[in-house]
């Protein structure tokens, strides 16, 4: 707990929200504006900053995710992760920049998903282990501020819904809600998770 508050408190001062946060993915899938899936750029590690998300199990992240979330890819309850990532895009289909994307998952589009699923097939195994973004024509869509902003203004309209007077533990203040969620491991030092 004290290494997520040293890093709440270092997210705090560096201006950042707390609604984002560096994520890191080595696989850009490249589409255009009419959602035709172009091509996949695999390559080193790269970071952007992404939804914030505590506790993963059970929930999506936007824009975002390992293949079996974003393409539908893989072993195990792969079907469900996907459908998770589908609704977390609705939820911000309101969102210009999102048109392609929504294009590119649409059902009726044989150019989209289908494609990509199939030139993704292709990759190695260690290929395929990274997170998945999107670019649409050259510019990856995590990186714009329009969806930097709107992960950020979703994030503070869900707070408000939480918020209802609660304060938090650590630094007595209601504008930032102690959640009654698990926050995932917490990793201590020279210890076990």
């Amino acid at each position: 707990m004290i290494q997520e508050l040293v890093e709440f408190g270092r997210r705090v001062t560096e201006g950042r929200s707390r609604a984002l946060k560096e994520e890191v993915f080595s696989i850009i899938l490249v589409i255009d504006e009419m959602g035709t899936f172009k091509k996949f750029i695999v390559g080193d590690k790269q970071s952007v900053q992404a939804e914030a998300i505590t506790a993963k199990k059970g929930k999506a992240r936007f824009l975002l995710d390992k293949c079996e979330e974003v393409l539908g890819i893989g072993e195990g309850d792969v079907q469900k992760k996907h459908e998770l990532f589908i609704k977390k895009l609705e939820c911000y289909k309101t969102l210009p920049a999102l048109i392609p994307i929504l294009k590119f998952y649409d059902k009726k589009n044989a150019n989209g998903l289908e494609m990509a699923r199939a030139d993704f097939e292709g990759f190695d195994k260690k290929a395929k282990a990274g997170n998945i973004t999107f670019m649409v024509g050259s510019s990856v869509l995590l990186k714009t501020e329009e969806v930097k902003n709107a992960i950020i203004r979703r994030f503070q309209e869900e707070e408000q819904k939480l918020a209802n007077g609660r304060i938090c533990s650590v630094c007595g203040a209601s504008n930032s809600p102690v959640l009654d969620e698990p926050h995932g491991l917490v990793k201590m030092p020279k210890g076990q998770s």
